[in-house]
């Protein structure tokens, strides 16, 4: 089973009002409401979610690159402060609502400001130059490209593109984010 992550645009009064009524989170990403599960299933605590992919057109979708993301930004593959570690940590977790691996963590507009600032002062060449393929490798950094691996170095790279233009529009729109791991 993989592990993905998608980040998605929000604005601080979404933010807000998911904050105050988690529940909405699955209509707000579009996800399948946890359903009902069988009798056993149930006396041991189990429960039947249905997560589909987010419908929202804003947003971000990292898929297994996410673990090495964090690890080049941040240095270490552990939660780490914001702006660096934001993948892994920081935010507001919405609720505990079950959308996937953990409930959303909820950044709002100021602190993707930051984030965006942190980003753009990190062009492609010098992200790319911070990635360790061996060292990545040697951690078993999850979404890593292997060593000697051009196209899995060049889909980091990319996906970190991605994200950064992603993160830049949402600052110049006024937006935060929520993380999703699915």
């Amino acid at each position: 089973m993989s592990v993905t992550c998608v980040v998605h645009a929000a604005s601080d009064p979404e933010i807000a009002g998911l904050l105050q009524a988690p529940e909405t989170i699955h209509d707000f990403l579009g996800n399948a409401t946890p359903g009902r599960v069988g009798c056993l299933a149930g006396l041991f605590g189990g429960r039947a979610a249905k997560v589909v992919q987010s419908s929202r057109p804003e947003n971000c979708d990292l898929d297994k690159s996410w673990e090495a993301l964090h690890f080049v930004l941040s240095g270490g593959r552990e939660e780490s402060p914001l702006p660096a570690g934001f993948l892994r940590s920081g935010g507001e977790y919405v609720g505990d609502e079950d959308i996937g691996y953990e409930p959303a963590r909820a950044l709002p507009a100021a602190a993707v400001r930051e984030l965006a600032a942190f980003l753009s002062a990190i062009p492609r060449m010098t992200f790319e130059s911070r990635i360790d393929q061996v060292e990545m490798a040697r951690l078993e950094i999850y979404g890593a490209p292997f060593p000697d691996d051009p196209e899995g170095l060049a889909y980091l790279v990319d996906d970190y593109e991605r994200l950064r233009s992603f993160i830049g529009q949402c600052a110049e729109n006024e937006k935060g984010i929520l993380i999703q791991y699915v």
